[in-house]
C-alpha cells in the first residue's frame, strides 16, 4: 500500500520532492503535482488522495475552495513567512495544519512529521464520529426498548430452545455421535430459535503453504428445499471464498470476529458459493467465528432473518459458540490421540526386533509379528490363552531368564538370539529379541581375514622394498605420512629427518599443486594417473610422473595416498624433441603445414561457436626463385629466416604465423568481432602492416637486397569452411594479388574488400564530423494517456555535406566500435542540458523531461559520473529533468560497479530508464536491485500487440510487473489508436511514437509545444 499525496505549489516544488523520497509509517510516498488549485480541483474530481499539501500564496477563498473536494483528504497549508495571516483561515475551514516556510529549507525537514501527525489525528476525528454515531444509534435503541418487550417473551423461548438444542447436542456428543449427527442436529434448531431460513456450519483447517481452507459439515434449510450432494461437497469453493479478504466468509475467518450485513448486494449475496443459480436472494446474513486457543477453527452462517441480525444475535450464540469450540477440540484430540495410537501399532509391528511384553502374572500383555516369526510360537495361543505363558508346552525354554539383562538364545532351527529384559517397576517385562546369526558369522569371518591381511601384508612390504620409484604416503590434507625406501636422497633426506610435514612444505610450489591436484582427483575417482612434476636438483632439473592410489580408510578414519614417483627426465626430453620436429619447420622454427592444419581446424570451430570473424594471409615471397639461383641457397635460407622473424613482429602473440614450405608462408589471426566488414577492415590493416615491413630492404653478406609479397586474404567464421576450402581461397587471393602486378594484396571476395573499404572511409567522414560538429540533436515526444507532453527523448542525427542525412543506424555501430561514442555521448549530453535550461525559460516547456541515451561502453568510464554531474550543474537545470536511457546488456557484465554508479547518479537527483524491456536479458533481479524510475516497452511487442497474443501477454505482464515494483512505463513505436486504447487499457500512461509526431529538431520546440494542449502536470515517484 503507498500514500497518494496531491501537491498544489508552483514549480519548482521542493515539498513534492521531499515527500517523495520519504516513506510515512514505513509505506512508500506517490506525489503528483500540480501547480494551481483549479487544476487540483479537476485531480481531486477524478482521483483519490491521503494528503492534500496547498501552497499559501493563493487567496482565501481559492484554498478554501478544495476542502470541498478533497473526498476525505488530509488538507494541509504550507504558508510564507509574509502570509500567516491566511493560516487561521485555512484551519477554521478545514485545513489539518500550517507549516511556516523558512530560507534555509528547515522547514522541509518538518514536512514528513507534520504529515504524519495530521493523518494521525485524521484517524482519531474518524474514530470520534464513529463512536459518536455508535452511541447515536445505541441511545435509539434504548428509546426503541419499550417496543420490544413484547418480543421479549419469544426471544426467552427461543434461547430456551437453544439451550435444549445445544443439551441435546452435548448428549449426543457424549454418547460418541459422528460430529455430523451432532452438528445437523444442532443447526436445525438454530435455524428455527434466530428463525432463519439458511444455515450451515464448518470446520477451518489449514492446508500446505499456511492455506486455510473449509470443511463443510451442517447445511439446513428451513424453505422445505433438501441440499444436493453438489452443494454439500464445497470445500473447494469454500476455502476459496474465505481465502478472498472482502467476502463475507473471509471476513469472519481474519478478523475473528461475527460479520452481519443486512443488506446484500446482489453481487454479494451470488458470491456466496453454496448457492445455486435458481436460488432466491439473500437479504441478511450473521457469520460467528467459531475460536480455540484465539485461532478460527470453525464458521457459523445464518441467512434470511425477518427484519436482519444484529448485535444482540451474536451474543446470544455465544454459548453456542463456546460449546462448539470445545466439541472441536475434543474431536481433534481424539483423532490425534487416534493418529498416534495407528502409528505407534504400525512401528512396533514393522521394526526388525521381536518384542514381547509380559505382565507381572505371567501372560502376554503385547507382541509384534516379529517375535513370532523368530521364536516360532503360537499366535492363536498368545492371543487367547489366559494362562502364563511359560505353562504352555515348549514356550519355557523359547522366553530365556526372567532376570533382567542380556542373554542368548539358540533356536530349532540354528539361530543364535540376543535377548534383553528390562523388568518395570510394577513386575512387567519387556523383552527384545535380534537376530545376530549373520553377524556372528562376520565375526568368525573377520578372525580368518585379519590372519591373512598380516600374511599379505608381510608379501607387500617385501614387493615395496624391491620397487626402485619413490614411494609417498599422504592424508587428505596433503600430510606425509610415510616415504619408501626407493630413492629418499632425491629429496635430500628420509622420513627421520623430515618429520610430519606437508607436500607444499616438501616440494616448489608448482609440484606440489600437482600433487594435490592428483590426491583430489584420486579422493573422487579412486586412482589418478598421468599427472607430472619438476624438481631443479643439485645435478640438474628433473621431471618425475606420479601415479595416485586412494586407500580404502577404515570406519571413522580419514582415507590415505599411496603415490609412485618416477624420474622421466630422459623420456620427456626425447619426447618434447620429438613433438617440437613433427609439428615445426626446421629452417625457420615456424608451425609447419600440419600444425597450421590443426590450429586451423580449431580457429574455424571457435570462429562459429563464439559467432567471431577470422582472416587467413597467404604470403608469397615475388621472384624469391630468381633470387635463390643467384644468389645461392645459403642466402635463400637465410632470407626466409629474416622472413619470419619480420611476419612474428607484425602480429599478436595469440596468432600463427607457419612456413608451408619453399618461399610460402601463412598467417592466421582470430577474434576480429562478430561483424565481417569490420573483420575485413582489421585484417586489411594487418596485411598493410605485413606488406610494408618485408618491403624492407635486406642486408645478407654485407649487402642489401629487396624483396616484395603477394598477399591473399580469406575471411572465415560463419560458413561452413573446411581447411582445404579456406586454403584454397587464400591461395587464389594471393594469385590474384600476383596478377595485379605482386607487391600487393587481395582479398578473396571483392564485395567484402569494398565493404571495408567505405567503412574505413566512413569512419574518416565521422572524425571530420566530430572536428565540424556536424551532428544535430532531434527529440521525440512523450505524452500521457490524455495527450499531454510529459517530456521528450533526445535523438543524434548527422548531416554530412554530400551524404545528406546519415541514419544513426549506419553511423552509431561505426562509433562504438571506433570509441568515438565517447566524443558523440558528452556532445549529447552537454546539448540536452542546455536544451533543459532553454526549456525552463519557457511555461509551455519548463516541465519538460529529457531522456538521453547512454551507451555501455560511456557508462563504464571511470569519470562518467564526475561528467554528468559537471553538465548538470555547468548548465544550472534541475537534476531530476535529466534522465539516462540504458540497456539491458549494460548489467551482463560488472553489474555492481554499473550499480554504484547508477546509485550516485540516482542521488545527484538523475533519473534512469531502462531501454528495450524484454528484447535482451530482462532479469528481474536487475529491477529490484538497480535504481530504475522507468521501463520502456520495446516497439517490437507494440508493432504487434493487436495482432499477436504472444505480445500482448509479454506486454500485460510486464506493465503488472511494473506496478508491482512502483516503476512507471513508457510504451515505444506507437503509432495506431487502437494500440494506445489497448495499451491505456491495461495500465501504460505514457506513450512514445509517430502517433503523436515524428522527431523534431530542438528548435521547433516551441513551436511544437503551442501545437498541444500540454499540461504543466508532472508525476514524481
Amino acid at each position: 500500500m503507498i500514500y497518494r499525496v496531491l501537491s498544489v505549489e508552483p514549480d519548482p516544488a521542493p515539498a513534492a520532492d521531499c515527500l517523495s523520497r520519504q516513506q510515512l509509517f514505513g509505506r512508500p510516498v506517490q506525489v503528483c503535482v500540480v501547480h494551481h488549485p483549479a487544476q487540483a480541483v479537476a485531480h481531486l474530481l477524478h482521483q483519490t488522495h491521503d494528503v492534500l499539501l496547498v501552497d499559501g500564496h493563493w487567496s482565501v477563498d481559492e484554498l478554501l475552495a478544495l476542502v470541498p473536494v478533497s473526498a476525505g483528504a488530509v488538507p494541509l497549508l504550507m504558508v510564507s513567512e509574509h502570509a500567516l495571516d491566511k493560516a487561521p483561515s485555512a484551519q477554521a475551514g478545514g485545513y489539518a495544519d500550517h507549516l511556516v516556510q523558512d530560507g534555509q529549507g528547515r522547514w522541509l525537514q518538518r514536512l514528513p512529521g507534520l504529515v504524519e501527525d495530521a493523518l494521525k489525528r485524521a484517524r482519531l476525528h474518524r474514530s470520534l464520529r464513529h463512536e459518536l454515531h455508535r452511541r447515536h444509534q445505541h441511545h435509539q435503541r434504548l428509546e426503541a426498548h419499550q417496543h420490544a418487550l413484547s418480543s421479549l417473551e419469544a426471544a426467552r423461548r427461543r434461547q430456551d430452545l437453544l439451550l435444549k438444542s445445544l443439551a441435546q447436542a452435548q448428549s449426543r456428543f457424549i454418547a460418541n455421535a459422528s460430529p455430523q449427527q451432532v452438528l445437523t442436529g444442532l443447526l436445525e434448531s438454530l435455524l428455527e430459535a434466530t428463525e432463519s431460513d439458511h444455515g450451515f456450519m464448518a470446520e477451518v483447517v489449514l492446508h500446505a503453504k499456511g492455506a486455510r481452507r473449509i470443511g463443510l459439515r451442517a447445511l439446513a434449510d428451513r424453505t422445505g428445499r433438501v441440499p444436493s450432494e453438489h452443494e454439500r461437497g464445497l470445500e473447494h469453493r469454500l476455502g476459496r471464498a474465505m481465502d478472498n479478504p472482502t467476502s463475507l466468509l473471509g471476513m469472519v475467518v481474519r478478523r475473528g470476529e461475527s460479520v452481519i450485513s443486512n443488506a446484500l448486494p446482489e453481487d454479494d449475496w451470488r458470491a456466496l458459493p453454496w448457492l445455486p443459480e435458481w436460488h432466491r436472494p439473500f437479504q441478511s446474513f450473521l457469520g460467528l467465528p467459531v475460536l480455540l486457543n484465539g485461532q478460527v477453527v470453525g464458521l457459523v452462517g445464518l441467512a434470511n432473518k425477518p427484519g436482519g441480525y444484529r448485535n444482540e444475535d451474536a451474543e446470544r450464540l455465544s454459548p453456542l459458540l463456546t460449546a462448539l469450540a470445545q466439541m472441536a477440540a475434543a474431536w481433534r484430540s481424539q483423532a490425534a490421540r487416534a493418529k498416534a495410537e495407528r502409528a505407534l501399532q504400525l512401528t512396533l509391528s514393522n521394526i526388525n526386533q521381536g518384542l514381547l511384553c509380559i505382565n507381572h502374572d505371567g501372560r502376554v500383555e503385547f507382541f509384534n509379528d516379529r517375535v513370532v516369526t523368530l521364536l516360532g510360537l503360537n499366535r492363536r495361543l498368545l492371543k487367547k490363552s489366559r494362562r502364563p505363558v511359560r505353562d504352555q508346552p515348549g514356550h519355557s525354554s523359547l522366553l530365556g531368564p526372567d532376570a533382567p539383562g542380556t542373554f542368548w538364545l539358540q533356536t530349532p532351527a540354528h539361530r543364535t538370539l540376543e535377548i534383553q529384559v528390562q523388568v518395570l517397576p510394577d513386575g512387567c517385562s519387556v523383552r527384545t529379541y535380534t537376530d545376530v546369526t549373520d553377524y556372528m558369522q562376520v565375526q568368525q569371518a573377520l578372525k580368518a581375514g585379519e590372519q591373512r591381511h598380516r600374511e599379505m601384508a608381510d608379501q607387500l612390504q617385501t614387493i615395496l622394498e624391491a620397487i626402485p620409484d619413490l614411494l609417498y604416503e599422504f592424508d587428505e590434507h596433503g600430510s606425509i605420512l610415510y616415504i619408501g625406501k626407493g630413492h629418499p636422497g632425491l629429496l635430500g633426506g628420509g622420513l627421520d629427518s623430515l618429520g610430519r610435514i606437508t607436500v607444499r612444505e616438501l616440494l616448489p610450489p608448482e609440484a606440489a599443486a600437482e600433487v594435490e591436484a592428483a590426491i583430489a582427483e584420486a579422493s573422487l575417482c579412486g586412482a589418478s594417473v598421468g599427472h607430472q612434476y619438476r624438481l631443479d636438483l643439485p645435478d640438474g632439473t628433473r621431471w618425475y610422473e606420479l601415479s595416485m592410489t586412494r586407500r580404502e580408510p577404515r570406519p571413522g578414519q580419514p582415507p590415505r595416498f599411496v603415490m609412485l614417483s618416477r624420474d622421466i627426465t630422459q623420456r620427456r626430453l626425447i619426447d618434447e624433441r620429438i613433438q617440437h620436429m613433427a609439428y615445426h619447420d626446421a629452417l625457420t622454427n615456424l608451425p609447419n603445414r600440419r600444425l597450421m592444419q590443426d590450429r586451423l581446424a580449431r580457429a574455424l570451430k571457435s570462429a562459429k561457436r563464439l559467432h567471431q570473424h577470422g582472416a587467413l594471409l597467404f604470403i608469397d615471397l615475388d621472384n624469391f626463385k630468381d633470387f635463390n639461383d643467384t644468389l645461392g641457397h645459403d642466402q635463400g635460407d637465410e632470407l626466409l629466416q629474416r622472413v619470419a622473424v619480420r611476419l612474428r613482429g607484425c602480429v599478436r602473440d595469440a596468432d600463427t604465423v607457419a612456413r608451408l614450405g619453399g618461399d610460402e608462408f601463412l598467417l592466421m589471426i582470430e577474434g576480429l568481432g562478430a561483424d565481417a566488414a569490420e573483420a575485413a577492415a582489421q585484417a586489411d590493416q594487418v596485411a598493410r602492416k605485413v606488406l610494408t615491413s618485408l618491403r624492407q630492404p635486406y642486408e645478407l653478406a654485407g649487402r642489401e637486397h629487396s624483396s616484395t609479397p603477394s598477399i591473399g586474404v580469406a575471411l572465415f567464421g560463419q560458413s561452413n569452411d573446411t581447411v582445404e576450402d579456406l586454403l584454397k581461397r587464400a591461395d587464389l587471393a594471393m594469385y590474384r594479388a600476383k596478377v595485379e602486378g605482386r607487391n600487393t594484396v587481395s582479398f578473396f571476395d571483392p564485395e567484402l574488400q569494398a565493404k571495408a573499404m567505405r567503412r574505413a572511409e566512413l569512419e574518416a567522414d565521422m572524425r571530420v564530423a566530430m572536428r565540424e560538429e556536424q551532428w544535430l540533436l532531434y527529440f521525440q515526444p512523450v505524452v500521457d494517456e490524455f495527450g499531454h507532453v510529459l517530456g521528450a527523448e533526445a535523438l543524434v542525427r548527422w548531416h554530412h555535406p554530400q551524404r545528406g542525412m546519415v541514419s544513426p543506424a549506419v553511423f552509431i555501430p561505426v562509433a562504438e566500435q571506433s570509441g568515438m561514442i565517447l566524443a558523440i555521448g558528452q556532445w549529447v549530453l552537454r546539448q540536452a542540458c542546455a536544451c533543459l535550461a532553454e526549456w525552463a525559460r519557457h511555461d509551455r516547456l519548463r516541465h519538460w523531461t529529457l531522456s538521453v541515451n547512454v551507451s555501455a561502453r560511456e557508462f563504464r568510464q571511470p569519470d562518467f559520473v564526475d561528467r554528468v554531474r559537471e553538465e548538470v550543474l555547468r548548465a544550472g537545470v534541475a537534476p531530476y529533468r535529466l534522465k539516462l536511457e540504458v540497456t539491458e546488456s549494460m548489467f551482463m557484465h560488472d553489474a555492481d560497479e554499473i550499480a554504484e554508479r547508477m546509485s550516485a547518479l540516482r542521488a545527484f537527483g538523475i533519473r534512469f530508464s531502462l531501454d528495450d524491456f524484454g528484447t535482451g536479458y530482462s532479469s528481474l533481479g536487475y529491477l529490484k536491485r538497480l535504481p530504475l524510475d522507468e521501463i520502456k516497452i520495446d516497439q517490437s511487442f507494440v508493432r504487434d500487440v493487436l495482432d499477436d497474443e504472444d505480445d500482448a501477454a509479454i506486454v500485460r505482464a510486464v506493465l503488472t510487473l511494473a506496478n508491482t515494483l512502483g516503476l512507471s512505463v513508457v510504451a515505444e513505436g506507437v503509432e495506431q489508436p487502437a494500440q494506445q486504447d489497448f495499451l491505456a487499457r491495461h495500465g501504460c500512461r505514457a506513450f512514445q511514437g509517430f502517433l503523436f509526431g515524428r522527431p523534431i529538431s530542438v528548435s521547433e520546440a516551441s513551436s511544437y509545444a503551442a501545437s498541444l494542449p500540454v499540461s504543466t502536470s508532472v508525476t514524481l515517484q
